[in-house]
Order: C-alpha cells, then structure tokens, then sequence
C-alpha cells in the first residue's frame, strides 16, 4: 500500500513539475511599446493620449504623474494627472490621462502588470473557465509588475519676425 502511495505521490510531483514547466516556457517577458501621441481636450478636461502599439497580455494604469524635471513625486504634491480611460484598438490601446497643464513637459509613468506563472495561473485559469460557465466572466493579472516611463512633450512657440 505505502508502495502505491510513493508512487501516485510521485507522478503528481512529476506531472506538476512537468505542467510548472511547459507554463513557464509559453510566457515569454512582455515587452511594451509605448509613445505619446500628443494633448487634446475632452469637455472642459486637457488630456494626454498615449499608445501601446501591440496589445500586450497586462493590465495598464496611471502609477504617477510629475514635472518632468523632478526625479521623484513628493508625496504632499498635488497630482499632476489622473487615469481617464483606455480604449483597444485595431494597432493596439489607446491611454489617455488628464493632465492639469500642457505648458510643461510630464513625466508619465504607467504600471503593468502581468499574469501569474506556474501552479498560481493553472488555478487562474480553472477559476476563468469557471467565471465563463457561469456568466461571471473575469480575467486574472497577479504576476509581476512594472514600470513604464513616458514623457509628454511641448512644441516651442513659433516667434515670426
């Protein structure tokens, strides 16, 4: 019986490791393009719209906005930007944040985060399947995080002579 046991015991250890494996191999680390496509307004609101130019497999939002000349936000400094929307696209998403100036360059700093590996994403992905059975439909992003630094930019004024 003991003999049984170890040996059950043993291909559940190998069969994991085995699934560990292949689960590591299939995610490669994400890559992110990103670039700032300039300011527009929404109502009363200055916006400043970004793009990921391929459709990575992460979750984006808005970490911090700061002058572009400071390293790092004060934490008592009013924000200099709030998340407003993301929208996918056919080349990929479209971010947008409301800025409180455009006559400034930003230092806009996105976080992504990815999805979980190894035995953490299998029950990811029994809970997605269940979430889709039963119309509660919800997608899991608990791997690890990062950070993506943009900055918005200013043309200088034109001086005619």
């Amino acid at each position: 019986m003991r003999r049984k046991l170890l040996v059950v015991a043993s291909v559940f250890v190998a069969l994991a490791i085995l699934i560990l494996m292949i689960d590591l191999q299939l995610s490669p680390p994400s890559r992110v393009e990103m670039g700032f496509h300039g300011f527009t307004n929404s109502g009363p609101r200055l916006v400043a719209l970004f793009g990921i130019s391929n459709h990575p497999n992460l979750t984006v939002s808005l970490h911090s906005v700061s002058r572009f000349n400071t390293n790092m936000p004060t934490p008592d400094a009013t924000p200099l930007g709030t998340w407003a929307w993301s929208r996918w696209e056919s080349w990929g998403i479209t971010s947008a944040v409301n800025v409180k100036t455009t006559n400034e360059p930003l230092r806009v700093v996105f976080e992504f985060q990815e999805r979980a590996v190894g035995l953490r994403r299998i029950a990811e992905r029994v809970k997605e399947f269940y979430g889709k059975l039963t119309g509660n439909e919800r997608e899991f992003f608990t791997g690890s995080k990062f950070l993506v630094t943009n900055e918005t930019s200013i043309l200088p004024r034109r001086t005619d002579k």
